[in-house]
């Protein structure tokens, strides 16, 4: 499991490291340096490095600049450029400034003059995570010319011009090709333009153990090895009953086919039995899907006078999917409001067009599970798609607690939330950008919910797998080569 530090949560476990586990600043400092060198000098790229220039202001992220300085002189030519005043240092980094001084490491005021020499590569350790993207205009001036030098670029904790809670980013950001975060990765290289900005991220330890980052922060991601230990074995005497029972109401005349590939997602991903309810059986359905067929209304959808044979094969099955290809006229969505009102105590997933059953009012329960994109999210929660998309954790996080349920937020990176803990989800790449990708997730998690009781869990590992299915297949083949009927297919390769 990896987790994620804002701003303040950031500066908290810097304040409880020194002040509860007694930890001295300068020894935070010393680690963060000597764990930056042992990553740098480990990059594929370094072979090809002669000199070094290292940017350092006037912070801490300054003082970890510095330090760093004194563990690459024995490898490397070092230059630093100093952007700040000897005067407004801390003690740490006032320490670590006079140290390069008496060691006669090259200290240079002028990023003209500094930039006049040749550099392999550029260390930019100027504001850290205490500067956001509304930096002065002289800075901007110097990450202009900075990023415009041919050079492999790393940035200590956070590139100069992000903002590490939002991902918002000034557009002259310092462009880091690697990203060095201490202690903990920033939930702002991740959203947002930080994706853009900073590069690889590579952790960093600085001594404070693992195990007091979830008093912090919960904001976390899954990683392959978690899937393994939460992974439920099938055992030898069991039956399909013993695998999850779905019911999954998809499709409408103008968009059959969300149905077909919603229900065989779930039966490929390990469903013990899948019921699909619909206007008509496609033709790409799989015969292992139990199809239940009624007559469509005049706008070629489900109607209301389906209700009581819909409520009562619903009986019968343990996950209720709902809305893929539905359609959004006035007679479907009166029936997906009965049918959810009727399945409110059981695992219930909204989806597509069904997501119009619900808004600020909606009072659900923490079973629910609704699944909205960017605009969908939007409508629900009345409000502007700018303002989400500047703080999408902040927003899914109120939301998810103030409508008791859990929600996935997808996107790149999706986000999962109770309202009390958070996954950022990061595999997947825009192939799945593509008709149905999201019909496909609907029908992982209605398998994977079935199997396990926690719905924010169960949220995390569907679209870990969809995302995961994405980023396998375009190694070997490519991105726009991806379609949902190829997710499908690849999930053969997955126990879930």
């Amino acid at each position: 499991m990896k987790y994620y530090l804002n701003k303040k949560q950031s500066y908290k476990i810097d304040k409880f490291a020194i002040e509860e586990l007694n930890i001295p600043g300068r020894v935070l400092m010393e680690n963060a340096a000597h764990s930056s060198y042992n990553i740098i000098i480990n990059l594929s790229e370094i072979n090809r490095v002669n000199n070094i220039l290292i940017l350092c202001g006037n912070g801490n992220n300054g003082g970890d600049g510095f330090a760093l300085a004194r563990y690459l002189v024995n490898k490397f030519d070092v230059t630093i450029y100093f952007n700040g005043n000897s005067d407004k240092l801390s003690d740490e980094t006032l320490n670590n400034y006079k140290i390069v001084n008496n060691l006669k490491i090259n200290i240079i005021k002028s990023l003209d003059i500094a930039l006049t020499s040749d550099y392999q590569l550029i260390i930019e350790s100027l504001v850290g995570i205490g500067a956001d993207e509304n930096i002065k205009e002289e800075l901007q001036t110097s990450l202009i010319k900075i990023n415009n030098y041919p050079a492999l670029k790393i940035a200590i904790d956070s590139p100069a011009g992000l903002n590490v809670n939002t991902g918002k980013a000034n557009p002259n950001t310092f462009k880091a090709d690697y990203t060095i975060s201490m202690f903990s990765e920033k939930v702002g290289l991740f959203i947002n333009e930080g994706q853009s900005f900073a590069g690889k991220v590579i952790r960093a330890n600085i001594g404070i153990p693992d195990k007091y980052l979830g008093q912090f922060t919960q904001l976390k991601s899954l990683e392959e090895n978690d899937l393994t230990q939460n992974y439920k074995q099938r055992n030898k005497n069991t039956s399909k009953f013993d695998y999850g029972r779905i019911c999954i109401i998809a499709g409408s005349k103008d968009m059959l086919g969300a149905g077909a590939l919603a229900a065989n997602a779930a039966i490929s991903s390990g469903a013990g039995l899948v019921h699909l309810i619909s206007i008509e059986r496609h033709s790409a359905l799989l015969p292992e899907v139990i199809c239940h067929i009624f007559q469509q209304n005049e706008l070629g959808t489900l109607s209301l006078m389906n209700l009581n044979e819909i409520i009562e094969i619903t009986e019968k099955c343990d996950v209720i999917a709902i809305g893929p290809g539905i359609s959004n006229n006035r007679d479907i969505l009166n029936l997906s409001i009965k049918i959810i009102e009727h399945c409110e105590n059981k695992k219930i997933i909204i989806d597509a067009d069904a997501l119009k059953c619900i808004d600020v009012n909606s009072q659900l329960n923490e079973n629910f599970i609704l699944t909205p994109h960017l605009g969908e999210f939007a409508s629900i929660i009345n409000e502007e798609r700018t303002k989400i998309q500047e703080n999408r954790s902040d927003y899914v996080n109120n939301w998810a607690k103030k409508l008791n349920c859990n929600i996935i937020l997808k996107g790149y990176p999706s986000l999962i939330s109770n309202g009390k803990d958070t996954y950022l989800n990061l595999t997947g790449n825009p192939g799945l950008a593509t008709a149905g990708s999201g019909d496909v997730l609907t029908g992982i998690l209605s398998a994977v919910y079935s199997r396990y009781d926690d719905p924010i869990l169960s949220s995390a590992i569907a679209t870990y797998i969809h995302g995961k299915i994405a980023d396998d297949f375009t190694k070997n083949y490519s991105q726009s080569g991806l379609t949902a009927s190829k997710i499908i297919n690849e999930l053969k390769n997955y126990e879930i």
